[in-house]
């Protein structure tokens, strides 16, 4: 039962985003912040490989800081990008984390449908 307990908190704490934040990438109204295809080869690499998280640039920034974090940590304040995630559930391509989550109803995949309409179609 415990482990379950960790696997369910661990999984609700990393796919807590459910909304985009204003600086995403993955964002229609941000297609271009990027440098010319940077976002195209973020998303094909997360396309070909259901395993690798995208984590929240917001989440990697160390608050007391302002300096990038450089270790991902069970427990961390990391998280998956929604951004990605809508991304990647509009492609049809959800994470193993992300499927895992759902079947064991820990955190619905349809937390990201309402934000799939906000993202790009095509990363380019």
């Amino acid at each position: 039962m415990r482990k379950d307990h960790d696997l369910e908190s661990s999984l609700k704490q990393f796919l807590r985003l459910k909304t985009p934040c204003p600086g995403c990438p993955f964002l229609k109204t941000n297609h271009d912040m990027l440098a010319p295809g940077r976002l195209k080869a973020i998303a094909e690499t997360l396309l070909e490989d259901d395993k690798t998280p995208f984590i929240c640039h917001k989440t990697l920034l160390d608050e007391d800081h302002g300096e990038k974090r450089v270790q991902v940590v069970a427990g961390s304040r990391h998280a998956f990008c929604a951004g990605a995630a809508a991304y990647l559930l509009k492609k049809g391509s959800p994470r193993v984390a992300m499927k895992v989550a759902d079947s064991m109803g820990f955190v619905p995949i349809d937390q990201w449908d309402e934000a799939q309409d906000l993202v790009v179609d095509e990363a380019t």
